[in-house]
Order: C-alpha cells, then structure tokens, then sequence
C-alpha cells in the first residue's frame, strides 16, 4: 500500500467510525470555485490604526491614537487612517517607501467591506482566535475556511490548506487538512508521485506498463471484495476504500507544477520580507486553488500583541500587511481566480483604546474584519457597524444595520453567519444541523 492510498483509507475508515463526520470522496471534475483565503493578523490588531480611524482627542485620555483626526482619508465610503505622527517624514520612526493606507484603501476600496465595532466579549487570544474564526467562543466549531470546504468541494486532494495549527485552521473533522509550511513540498510529492523511488527524480520502481497491469489487478480484486461483502458498514468502507485507490494524482501534480513556476513577489515584497512571506503563503494556496486541487486556504502574519511601543512595532508590520495582502489580490486576477475569490482578514481581537505605561496598547475587545470579495459574491465600497469615540462598539438595527441605542451589537456570530450566506453554504444539512448559528442572516454584504 502506497502513502496516499493509507492516507484516504484512513480518512475513510475515520468516517465510518465517527458516523456524522463528512468526507465525501467523489469530485466530478477539478473544483473551479467558490474559494476563499483567510489572513490571520496574529496577536490583536488594532482597527484604529486602519480601517476605524479615531485620531487625537477620542479615547478617554484623549490619546487614543497620535495622528490629527483632520487627515483621516476616505476611498469611496470607507474611512481610513493616516500614519502615527512618528511614521511622518522627519518622524522618528519614518520608514521611506513604507506602505500607506491610502495605497491600499484607493486601489481596493470599491471590493472590500469593513465590518467594525464586532464585539468578541473577551481578552483571551485563544477565544479571540476562536471567535475570530469559527464564530462562536466554543472550541467546537470548525473554522471558516474547513467548513467551506467541506461544503463545497469535500472530494478534492487538499480540500482545506493551512499554515499552521490552531483555532484559525481548526476542523473538527469535518474536512481534512493540508499543513504546508512553506515550499516545503516533499510530502505533497510523495503523494503525487508515490511509484517514483525518487520523487524529484523520474526513476519509478517498476515500468508504466507493470505498474498498469498491477493496478488493474487491484482494481478487480477490490471489486471482488465489495461485491462478495453484506454487511453495510464493511461495504462502504470498502467503497470509500475503492475511490480512494481511484482517485487521479494528477490535480497533486498540476499542484506542484504551478507552485514551483509561482511568480515572484511584487518590489515592495522583494524588499520588506513580512510582506514577501505572506505573498508566498498565499502562492501555496492559489496554486491548490488554480489545479483544482483545493478549495480553502489559511495565512497568517505575526507581531501584533504590541504591549509595548504599539505604534513603532505595530504601524510598520499592519502596512506590511496589506502591501502583502495588495500583491496577493493582483496576483489572484492575474490568475484567473479574482472573480471567484473571497478573502477575509481578521485577528484575535482589537487594542486597547489608549497607550499604557510602554506606549503600547493591551487587548480590547471591539474590533474589525474586512473582507475582499470578488464581483461574483459582493459588490464591495461598504461599511457595516462602528464604534463610539472610545471605541466601543455601537448598537444597530438588525434591518438597517444604521446606529440604534435600541439595537444590538456585531457578534462574531452574526459576521460568520453572513460569511457562510455569502459562500452559499449558509442552509446546507451539515452547517445547520451540527453547527447552527441562533442569529438570523444580516444585510452586511448585501
């Protein structure tokens, strides 16, 4: 038995023993979208500093932030914030050439939508992270992106593609999860390529034609084994076991093939390596994405639990970011994928609505996601909630999404909950018989 024939009898002897667990393992055809792309701000970031500008003179030491509220820019209905006084040329943390919000913002503003004033009720990073990207503070919801994929295409080879482990690549078992650090591609290749005695060589262990005739062979023989059984249960594990052994590599293949031809990052990434990392990130995603190979994908950029020096530490590594989060997009409708694409930004929570003893900012509660989303999902140019001048999240009518004292506030649950109505997988069985949200379905992207 070869390495990705145990991998999916696993997988699918896991299925028959776990009984709601679903894996299906029959894709008609390469998956051609939807797709989605989570970035993960890891440690807190702070809305203030982008997409919630505030400015001197909010907050209740008035310090919530230390650029002039008169510079906040706009792009189109969005609001965003210009740079701490400090990043100004002859500021002391002044960085030529540094990404701005205003590039960011002008260039992409008519596909995004901002989502501010989401309260996720809690300090905590792992039940920030969790809120973040499960919707719920349990730890027993599958984050976003394994949903989706186990919704949407649940037979393909890497269904569900992550940087890391976590609550932001958490699955549950309701998809199977592809952990690829890097170029770093020698499991994928031996997967890919599992008659080859070398994989970045082309000597196999035996010749094509021996190889057929043994495949053939165990084909018939796996054939005979599930006609011959009758109990239900050893049946269809057989089955699972039949497609698994049938399954064509070549989707793996293509994989590999357009990630060792990806493109380059963009100048800005070439010289700013938090930018370049991310945008290769992404290059893993895209290309599972491109060969029909996967459906979701999760990234994440770290350095933002600033507790001390918030806007020295924090300012560069946010415009980071986005440039990063700019050459991704182009790159996606460079690649055909931009009309079927959604990519959500988010982080654990936000930070604290004044700077502390260090000069950083703590954890606070109230915070934003923004989303990207190509013209086949959402129309973009859009902000949904807010808060108050110290930052706090304001009540909304749940019809107009306007400012109500009489509303409620965003929940994670309520953005998660339009996410899925967003990717269409919103009244599928599984989503809401095993992971139902009690919230109805908000106008945010409408």
């Amino acid at each position: 038995m070869n390495r990705r024939d145990f991998i999916r009898m696993s997988a699918a002897a896991t299925t028959m023993m776990c009984g709601p667990m679903r894996l299906s393992l029959a894709q008609q055809g390469p998956y051609q979208g939807p797709f989605l792309l989570m970035i993960e701000a890891f440690g807190g970031w702070d809305p203030t500093s982008f997409c919630d500008p505030k400015g001197r003179g909010n907050g209740p030491d008035g310090n919530i932030n230390t650029y002039d509220p008169a510079d906040i820019g706009r792009a189109g209905n969005i609001r965003y914030a210009p740079p701490p006084e400090s990043f100004l040329p002859g500021g002391s943390n002044y960085i030529d050439g540094l990404y701005t919000n205003k590039q960011f913002f002008d260039t992409h503003f008519q596909r995004l939508t901002v989502i501010n004033g989401i309260d996720y009720a809690t300090g905590s990073h792992s039940i920030g992270r969790a809120a973040s990207w499960t919707g719920t503070r349990t730890r027993f919801y599958p984050a976003i992106g394994a949903l989706a994929a186990s919704e949407l295409a649940p037979g393909v080879p890497l269904p569900f593609i992550c940087n890391s482990t976590g609550e932001s690549a958490q699955t549950v078992g309701v998809s199977p999860r592809a952990i690829i650090s890097g170029n770093n591609l020698s499991s994928i290749k031996e997967l890919a390529y599992p008659d080859r005695i070398d994989v970045d060589a082309g000597n196999t262990y035996m010749p094509d034609a021996v190889s057929q005739l043994v495949n053939d062979a165990s084909g018939s023989r796996r054939q005979r084994q599930l006609f011959e059984q009758r109990l239900p249960r050893i049946r269809q594990a057989l089955s699972d076991f039949h497609d698994a052994r049938s399954i064509d590599s070549s989707t793996i293949t293509t994989f590999i093939e357009k990630l060792e031809n990806a493109p380059r990052p963009n100048a800005y990434g070439q010289r700013f390596i938090a930018s370049k990392n991310l945008f290769q990130q992404a290059q893993v995603a895209f290309s599972a994405f491109e060969s029909g190979a996967g459906a979701a994908a999760q990234i994440r950029i770290g350095g933002f639990d600033t507790h001390g020096n918030h806007d020295a530490s924090h300012y560069p590594r946010l415009m980071n970011l986005l440039a990063g989060v700019d050459n991704i997009i182009t790159d996606a409708v460079a690649r055909g994928l931009g009309d079927n694409l959604v990519i959500m930004m988010g982080s654990d929570f936000a930070r604290t609505n004044r700077y502390n003893a260090n000069l950083g900012k703590d954890h606070w509660s109230h915070g934003s996601v923004m989303v990207w989303a190509g013209p086949n999902f959402a129309p973009g140019n859009r902000v949904v909630g807010g808060t108050d001048s110290n930052q706090v999240s304001l009540e909304l009518d749940l019809n107009t999404l306007q400012p109500d004292p009489q509303g409620v506030r965003l929940s994670p649950e309520y953005v998660h909950q339009a996410l899925r109505d967003l990717l269409g997988i919103a009244q599928r069985p599984q989503v809401v018989t095993r992971f139902p949200f009690a919230e109805a379905v908000l106008p945010i992207f409408a």
